[in-house]
């Protein structure tokens, strides 16, 4: 609540649709797909670890330069990471795939789908205020 009280009413609402569009896909897709995305958990885990150094890298180009799009750069390729942690974790608890989550984990799993979605709309919003201060000045 405190991250969208400092952002506009359009931006939050746009990024509120956004997320709600995405993750609607996002579901849907990971249901009817015949692709088992919970075998490349790996993968995506060394693809957050990049994330993880590109902020870094970041944080210093944006301290000693004060160039704004590299965090929109990392704000975007953050939503993307997380819809695809987003699909994995779906398809953990629908079980019809390689791995799955067991009965006693499903809360966790419910946990973990919260952050999700909350982590998505988090970065979304980040990318369209941070386009929008960019555009102001």
């Amino acid at each position: 609540m405190i991250i969208t009280a400092m952002s506009d009413v359009q931006s939050v609402l746009m990024a509120l649709v956004i997320t709600i569009g995405c993750c609607a896909g996002i579901i849907i897709f990971s249901l009817q797909t015949e692709h088992d995305l919970t075998c490349c958990m790996g993968i995506v885990c060394i693809l957050r670890l990049f994330l993880f150094f590109f902020i870094i890298i970041a944080i210093i180009v944006y301290i000693t330069t004060n160039i704004m799009w590299v965090y929109l750069v990392y704000a975007g390729l953050a939503a993307l990471f997380s819809m695809i942690f987003l699909v994995i974790d779906i398809q953990l608890i629908m079980g019809r795939k390689k791995y799955k989550i067991n009965a006693e984990d499903y809360v966790f799993a419910a946990i973990q789908v919260f952050f999700d979605i909350v982590y998505i709309f988090w970065m979304l919003l980040s990318v369209i205020d941070g386009s929008r201060s960019v555009d102001q000045y």
